[in-house]
């Protein structure tokens, strides 16, 4: 696995494209897209993103894009043509990994219901935009060489509590991108975990014994070398005990792994290797699995009414697994000081999003 999977030089949050291409494997051409549409046909930004656009026509689609983040656009694109280099996913790269979470949702913007402003739910439309408005911010100071001023940015930020003083300290003493580096890094897995409590706060649900706490929460991994202490198998083995399936002659009854009364023994034995962590399974194959255990009678997946909600629960126990794999590779250089003390802190950010209050004093 790419051990910056989330992580961006000088952002405080990932950037959509980064998450979405590790995710979901999205194209970041098809990202910038939605924000420009209207203005350019996709065989112009697929021209743009494979470097064979005239330089004018480069010139005209930076003049489009949002004014939010037009100048860090601007000042990103010209660094890497500069230097003759090109960005993670090419020329347009440079743009779709710097693209902001708040520009990237207006390009996709909706009407939910009540509750939602800009059309999005309140904890992205304002928790989540309100910390990309501050990650930009810091961007654009580190640009400037102005780490102190980014590191009050970061104190006063929904993040500054989960961070630690020695890390500010040293933000704001750097008088470099490479002598930050590493706190850098340090704030942004604090982001991370930050923008998983938004997604999971909008889409997720809460637990069922404690309303004020993510049922998400259930399943942080705590022990990085035991295999069955990743999400994916903590949260099959909650789903186990809820529904009783203790064994195969329960996998039997609940048709779990094959139709009718047989069990067909390869394909309970993926169940075993997902349980165990071997492997993760595929999104359709975790469905099928979510509807088969609580099914009272055939449902299709269009039937479902939770069909979306188990979509959301795959990829969260995905980007959560995938993030215990990076934490794990530099534990001590994560909020919390550990492995075990970084997930252990996402009760607390995920209460802090209904409470803003809530959280130790920003040091």
């Amino acid at each position: 696995m790419n051990t910056r999977t989330f992580r961006h030089p000088m952002l405080v949050l990932p950037p959509p494209a980064v998450v979405l291409k590790h995710l979901f494997g999205v194209s970041p051409t098809s990202i910038v897209f939605g924000t420009v549409e209207g203005k350019f046909d996709r065989k112009t930004i697929t021209a743009i993103g494979s470097g064979k656009a005239k330089d004018a026509t480069y010139e005209r689609f930076r003049d489009t894009l949002p004014p939010e983040i037009a100048t860090y656009f601007r000042a990103e694109t010209d660094a890497i043509k500069a230097a003759g280099e090109e960005a993670e996913f090419g020329p347009i790269g440079a743009l779709a990994e710097a693209t902001s979470w708040r520009v990237f949702f207006g390009a996709g913007r909706r009407t939910i219901g009540p509750g939602s402003v800009d059309g999005w739910p309140e904890p992205i439309s304002r928790r989540l935009f309100a910390l990309d408005d501050a990650s930009v911010r810091v961007a654009k100071a580190a640009e400037q060489d102005e780490f102190s001023e980014a590191a009050a940015i970061i104190r006063t930020s929904a993040i500054g509590p989960y961070v630690d003083g020695p890390v500010l300290n040293q933000l704001r003493a750097g008088n470099s991108r490479e002598a930050v580096g590493s706190a850098i890094a340090t704030v942004q897995m604090a982001g991370t975990l930050f923008l998983f409590a938004c997604f999971d706060k909008a889409f997720g649900r809460p637990d069922t014994t404690n309303p004020t706490r993510s049922m998400a929460a259930r399943f942080m991994p705590e022990n990085p070398n035991d295999p069955t202490d990743q999400p994916m198998p903590r949260f099959l083995r909650y789903l186990f005990e809820h529904y009783r399936i203790t064994g195969k002659a329960d996998a039997v009854r609940k048709g779990l792994g094959g139709s009718g009364s047989i069990v067909d023994r390869s394909e309970y034995r993926k169940i075993e290797r997902w349980v165990s962590g071997e492997a993760f399974p595929e999104e359709g194959a975790f469905v099928d699995l979510l509807i088969t255990v609580n099914r009272t009678q055939e449902v299709t997946a269009a039937a479902d009414p939770d069909h979306a909600f188990k979509k959301c629960l795959y990829y969260g126990l995905r980007f959560l697994s995938r993030l215990s794999v990076e934490v794990a590779e530099t534990p001590h250089a994560v909020p919390g000081g550990s492995f075990a003390g970084y997930f252990a802190l996402y009760d607390a950010i995920y209460q802090s999003l209904e409470n803003p209050a809530t959280g130790t004093a920003a040091r």
